[in-house]
């Protein structure tokens, strides 16, 4: 899928908590296994490996310009890579 369009996250769904939830309860996700796994596969190549080697995929939660519903995302934002943000004591002064 072409940067920056939309991809929705297949087989994880998202509600809104019923009116009686308490404050903290901020979203009700449901996961189909089936998609969501097959999904996950299809995303291997955008596997992001923190510093520690864990590897992680990341999803928004949205909800829709008219505001009745709520849906995951992946997020495809890649940091520009800086050169210089960290100097060495010696470089330092």
């Amino acid at each position: 899928m072409p940067k920056g369009e939309k991809d929705f996250v297949k087989g994880l769904f998202v509600k809104e908590p019923h009116a009686n939830a308490p404050d903290f309860v901020k979203a009700n996700l449901s996961i189909k296994l089936k998609d969501f796994s097959g999904w996950i596969n299809e995303k291997k190549k955008s596997v992001v490996k923190d510093k520690n080697g864990d590897r992680w995929l990341r999803m928004q939660i949205l909800e829709s310009k008219d505001g009745n519903t709520w849906y995951a995302q992946f997020d495809d934002w890649e940091p520009t890579q800086k050169t210089n943000d960290i100097l060495d004591d010696d470089e330092a002064f």
